[in-house]
């Protein structure tokens, strides 16, 4: 037996030399690489004047709503906000129409001081994702003592340009 186990043990060392001595090696670099491409989500909220009560003068009611801009981090990013469904055409007022009738409420919306008219952007750079930027956007309308009852709409886009 231990005759055996001393003429495996050199067979194998004879194996493992021959081996090794016909054994080769290259190598070659290998690049592993990543492009993380710029993405940005928007979020808005709808703004509601709620139920407004027209007096024997002209009101200003006030509103408030929000948006929201997440993009990836140093994405830079323009938000623009178009005149709305119903404006008085371009550099005019945004307005609001009746439902059911040709008529209409004046409105404005601003961020902050800034009214945001059809020549104004907001502009920003991305938190990355998680992090959301979050602005609020107030609104006044203009509401005159005549104006009919019932509900009134209009619809602003916000476009996100990255």
């Amino acid at each position: 037996m231990k005759n055996l186990k001393i003429k495996l043990l050199t067979g194998l060392i004879a194996f493992s030399c021959i081996t090794s001595a016909n054994a080769a090696t290259a190598t070659a670099p290998m690049q592993i690489t990543a492009t993380v491409d710029a993405k940005c989500n928007l979020t808005a909220s709808n703004m509601n004047f709620a139920n407004a009560q027209p007096g024997s003068m002209t009101t200003t009611i006030s509103g408030s709503t929000t948006f929201g801009v997440e993009c990836t981090k140093d994405t830079s990013y323009i938000l623009s906000f178009n005149m709305g469904l119903y404006s008085s055409g371009i550099g005019g007022t945004r307005r609001l129409k009746h439902t059911s009738k040709t008529e209409y409420l004046n409105y404005s919306m601003r961020v902050g001081a800034t009214t945001i008219d059809d020549m104004n952007i907001l502009a920003g750079t991305g938190q990355g994702f998680g992090t959301v930027n979050t602005q609020t956007i107030n609104g006044d309308l203009t509401l005159p003592g005549n104006a009919s009852t019932g509900s009134y709409s209009d619809t602003v886009t916000v476009t996100i340009t990255y």
